[in-house]
Protein backbone atom coordinates (compact mmCIF):
# COMPACT_ATOMS: atom_id res chain seq x y z
CA UNK A 1 0.00 0.00 0.00
CA UNK A 2 1.28 3.82 -0.56
CA UNK A 3 0.62 6.63 1.20
CA UNK A 4 -2.02 8.41 -1.49
CA UNK A 5 -3.90 4.93 -1.06
CA UNK A 6 -4.63 6.21 2.87
CA UNK A 7 -7.81 7.44 3.76
CA UNK A 8 -8.18 10.99 4.58
CA UNK A 9 -9.72 10.36 8.26
CA UNK A 10 -5.99 8.87 9.19
CA UNK A 11 -3.80 11.17 11.58
CA UNK A 12 -0.20 11.60 10.52
CA UNK A 13 2.38 11.33 13.11
CA UNK A 14 5.89 12.28 12.72
CA UNK A 15 6.96 13.70 16.21
CA UNK A 16 9.03 10.91 17.57
CA UNK A 17 7.55 11.27 20.92
CA UNK A 18 4.10 11.00 19.71
CA UNK A 19 5.28 8.40 17.48
CA UNK A 20 7.04 6.12 20.55
CA UNK A 21 3.57 6.97 22.71
CA UNK A 22 1.41 5.48 19.87
CA UNK A 23 4.24 2.31 19.33
CA UNK A 24 4.23 1.93 23.54
CA UNK A 25 -0.02 2.24 23.68
CA UNK A 26 -0.22 -1.14 20.37
CA UNK A 27 2.76 -2.88 22.10
CA UNK A 28 5.47 -2.31 19.36
CA UNK A 29 8.48 -1.42 18.20
CA UNK A 30 9.99 0.27 15.05
CA UNK A 31 14.17 1.80 14.55
CA UNK A 32 14.27 5.37 14.81
CA UNK A 33 13.31 7.44 11.46
CA UNK A 34 9.85 6.27 11.31
CA UNK A 35 5.98 8.10 11.08
CA UNK A 36 2.99 6.64 11.13
CA UNK A 37 -1.00 7.11 9.90
CA UNK A 38 -3.01 6.58 12.84
CA UNK A 39 -6.86 5.62 12.16
CA UNK A 40 -8.73 6.43 16.57
CA UNK A 41 -11.92 4.99 16.61
CA UNK A 42 -14.00 5.78 20.09
CA UNK A 43 -10.50 6.76 21.25
CA UNK A 44 -8.21 3.82 20.74
CA UNK A 45 -6.15 3.22 17.96
CA UNK A 46 -7.99 1.17 15.20
CA UNK A 47 -4.92 0.88 12.30
CA UNK A 48 -1.79 2.21 12.36
CA UNK A 49 0.92 2.13 9.00
CA UNK A 50 4.24 3.05 9.37
CA UNK A 51 6.74 4.49 6.64
CA UNK A 52 10.39 5.22 7.13
CA UNK A 53 11.11 8.80 7.24
CA UNK A 54 8.75 12.32 8.38
CA UNK A 55 8.08 13.17 4.58
CA UNK A 56 4.59 11.37 3.50
CA UNK A 57 5.71 11.15 -0.01
CA UNK A 58 2.57 9.69 -1.76
CA UNK A 59 4.10 6.81 -3.90
CA UNK A 60 5.98 5.92 -0.67
CA UNK A 61 5.13 2.75 0.19
CA UNK A 62 3.33 2.17 4.43
CA UNK A 63 3.25 -0.97 6.32
CA UNK A 64 0.21 -2.45 8.07
CA UNK A 65 1.63 -2.54 11.70
CA UNK A 66 -1.18 -2.88 14.21
CA UNK A 67 -5.34 -3.48 13.03
CA UNK A 68 -7.01 -3.25 16.32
Amino acid sequence: MKIKDIPESFVLVTDSQDVEGVLSSIGKRLRNGNSLFVEIEDGEYKTVYAFAGIVPILDKQVSLLYKG
